[in-house]
């Protein structure tokens, strides 16, 4: 499609395509790529808590672009969770086809992103990445 089209610039619209694939296609293509990854440095930049959770899809969250991203803006940040939801994926592509979806099984599904310390400190997580382009519908 890049020969057949010339495309000024390709949009990869998929957190996990683009964990998967971005940096494969910069290093084949002269034309620039643009992804959607889960944007975990200006998350990281922007907790008071200092509690960061990522909320993404199973294939997102174990991604090494991902844990890099961790790795490198995540310093400092304690009560990080990258566990990936069970079935919040499969929620929202029901909400998004005009099912119904109780808020209890949301509840359920992003309960563990709100970490808090035990004991003297009670910082709890004041940022989720919303690592997934289905949960900002």
């Amino acid at each position: 499609m890049i020969g057949s089209h010339a495309p000024d610039l390709v949009v990869i619209a998929c957190n996990t395509a683009s964990t998967l694939v971005l940096s494969h296609l910069r290093a084949e293509y002269q034309v620039p790529f643009v992804g959607t990854v889960p944007a975990i440095k200006p998350a990281c930049a922007s907790s008071r808590s200092r509690r960061v959770s990522v909320l993404g899809t199973k294939g997102t969250v174990k991604r090494e672009y991902t844990q890099a991203l961790i790795r490198d803006f995540a310093q400092g940040l304690r009560g990080h969770s990258g566990r990936p939801p069970r079935i919040l994926p499969s929620l929202a592509e029901a909400a998004l086809n005009g099912g119904a979806v109780s808020d209890s099984a949301i509840a359920a599904e992003i309960a563990p992103c709100f970490v808090a310390d035990a004991g003297d400190n009670p910082a709890r997580t004041d940022t989720v990445v919303l690592a997934c382009t289905h949960y900002r519908c």
